[in-house]
């Protein structure tokens, strides 16, 4: 996944990685090929399979699954967290609406995040969890309308200001 989203970098370097792998593992040279070749058929077809995101209202759909986000951010933006989680989360009338009732997992949240819907993102309970989601360039933290209700700080994945995906979070 991780190499999916970055292909762009990755791409002009592929071949100098399959060959650092081969003299690394010479014995096994074959094996790395075909692994590399496999990887590489994987990583374009899952390029190729951009997430499809609707939202109505609070309720976001991602391919099939609904996320009903019906939990005001202004409610958890300060809450303390003991560790990071990740929630699907939507822009609706002036402000954030997380849906908690659902957590996702990292690669989850990447998917989110590939979309690149600027009105739905991500809500990370803590703000290296948001930092981590947006490697390797991560853009932020900023917050528009000079912080007045209904805005939050979030990060970008700042990957040739194409992804417009916020991840929100809480302090």
């Amino acid at each position: 996944m991780v190499v999916a989203i970055n292909w762009n970098e990755v791409a002009p370097k592929w071949n100098k990685i399959v060959a650092a792998f081969k003299k690394a593992y010479s014995v096994s040279s074959k094996n790395i090929s075909s692994a590399f070749s496999t990887s590489k058929t994987q990583i374009t077809e899952q390029i190729k399979t951009t997430p499809s995101i609707t939202r109505s209202g609070k309720n976001v759909t991602i391919n099939t699954i609904t996320y009903k986000c019906t939990v005001g951010a202004n409610s958890i933006v300060k809450k303390k967290f003991s560790s990071n989680t990740y929630y699907v989360a939507v822009r609706y009338k002036g402000s954030v609406w997380v849906c908690t009732s659902k957590t996702l997992s990292f690669s989850q949240a990447k998917v989110v995040q590939y979309g690149n819907n600027s009105y739905v993102g991500i809500w990370a309970t803590k703000k290296s969890g948001a930092i981590k989601l947006c490697q390797p360039k991560p853009r932020g933290p900023e917050i528009h309308g000079n912080g007045a209700s209904g805005y939050y700080y979030h990060y970008h994945l700042d990957y040739n200001n194409t992804k417009h995906c916020h991840v929100w979070f809480s302090k």
